[in-house]
């Protein structure tokens, strides 16, 4: 929803039908709209706008405009649409539902996600396990450094159940990807390499595009804004920012961050796909032009990985995989949750993996620590297991922008806890 109402922002911001007072007041409404619908959607939204503002600003000057002609001259965003929008997230996130803990964390992170692999700087993938090790190491050295060590269980007693990184789920091979697997392509590498590739593709058309739009020499398209040549600067810059500057990818995530730029760069991007078939005949480049946008759009969208299968499942089309197990959330764990909260002594603190802790905000309002690590566990706190730390002895967790699958010791807790409810779907101990 959040990204609906950007979208209509910056509809309304690039109407020039609409007259400037009601562009305003629209500009806030839908400005509004999308601030109380996500935290993170707006902090990127009011970055564009600021950063846009500022240089437009300096673009109007006289002794600027002389100098650099990078459009029609029109500006559109003024002090009040962005001083509202501004004012209104600082109240919303900080002063009336206190949201703003990841910004803070942000700016005190020296991380990188995996998500950044995307870029167009690499093809590498990401070391699950040496991450996978540091998250462990950090949790465990958290406890040490604790004061409390008294309260959980000692090092011999949880070090015998080893922990290890697990492989997430993989959809079973098609017909047709068994044909593929029959000429001797991997599948798996065959959708990873397509991802990457289009990723790739993808920033590409945007940098020709964008350079084709500064120096005006795009025959489809004329007269555009001044202000819109500004903001897609800014779109690349901030972009290239979270790529470079390791921070920032951490807390929103390459991918939702890109997802929400694209919407102001689809033009350059739609721009560049014409510009690289320039030496075409001008139906024949359309046509190609189609043509990838078709293809990057069955990709992107899961439907190739899921007609050849041997690939991760897609969350839209599929029952299983990490976000299916981290998100669905089971009847059982629904019961059990309720359960708990009639039973619940504010004395003790629970304990649940991350996935569990927002189902239980949820479901019940209750808070649990998001740590089922067994050096993290303690000894008189009750420990939550879901659906997925049931029936498949495993656990997912949320490090440094990326997930992770892991086994888990149930039988740790069996030998050292009290199982005080289970209903086959999900278990308490005390």
């Amino acid at each position: 929803m959040a990204l609906f109402f950007f979208a209509l922002v910056l509809l309304v911001l690039f109407n020039k039908t609409v007259r400037p007072r009601l562009k305003e007041i629209l500009f806030l409404v839908f400005g509004f709209s999308m601030i109380v619908s996500h935290y993170s959607t707006s902090y990127i939204a009011v970055a564009l706008f600021i950063l846009t503002y500022l240089i437009s600003f300096v673009l109007k000057r006289n002794f600027i405009k002389e100098k650099i002609h990078i459009g029609n001259k029109n500006y559109y965003l003024t002090g009040v649409m962005v001083l509202g929008i501004v004012v209104f997230t600082f109240l919303w996130n900080t002063q009336i539902t206190r949201t703003s803990g990841g910004l803070t964390y942000l700016v005190t992170q020296d991380l990188k996600s995996g998500e950044t692999l995307y870029s167009i700087f690499s093809w590498k993938k990401l070391d699950k396990n040496k991450l996978f090790d540091e998250y462990v190491l950090a949790s465990t050295k958290e406890v040490e450094l604790s004061g409390d060590k008294d309260l959980y269980y000692e090092k011999d007693t949880y070090e015998k159940y080893k922990l290890s990184l697990l492989d997430d789920d993989i959809l079973p091979l098609t017909s047709l990807g068994r044909k593929l697997k029959d000429i001797s392509l991997d599948v798996f590498s065959l959708n990873y390499f397509l991802r990457q590739g289009i990723a790739k593709i993808i920033q590409l058309f945007i940098i020709l595009g964008f350079i084709v739009l500064i120096l005006n020499m795009n025959q489809y398209i004329k007269n555009v804004d001044s202000e819109y040549n500004v903001l897609a600067f800014v779109s690349i810059l901030l972009t290239g920012l979270l790529i470079l500057l390791p921070m920032f990818s951490i807390e929103y995530g390459t991918l939702r961050f890109f997802q929400q730029t694209l919407i102001v760069l689809a033009l350059p991007t739609v721009i560049g796909s014409l510009i690289i078939f320039h030496f075409l005949s001008k139906d024949s480049r359309l046509y190609v032009s189609v043509a990838i946008f078709v293809i990057l759009f069955l990709s992107l969208s899961g439907f190739v990985p899921q007609i050849l299968g041997g690939y991760y499942p897609q969350l839209h089309l599929n029952n299983q995989g990490i976000p299916y197990d981290c998100f669905y959330i089971h009847k059982t764990e629904v019961l059990s949750t309720n359960w708990l909260k009639g039973r619940f002594s504010n004395t003790y603190n629970i304990q649940s993996n991350q996935c569990m802790y927002f189902k239980m905000l949820v479901v019940d309002g209750l808070v649990s620590s998001g740590n089922l690590l067994p050096a993290t566990i303690k000894k008189n706190d009750y420990v939550y297991l879901d659906y997925s730390n049931v029936n498949n002895e495993k656990n997912m967790l949320y490090f440094n922008g990326d997930w992770f699958i892991h086994n888990y010791p149930v039988e740790f807790l069996d030998e050292n806890k009290n199982l005080i409810y289970n209903n086959s779907g999900s278990k308490i101990y005390k």
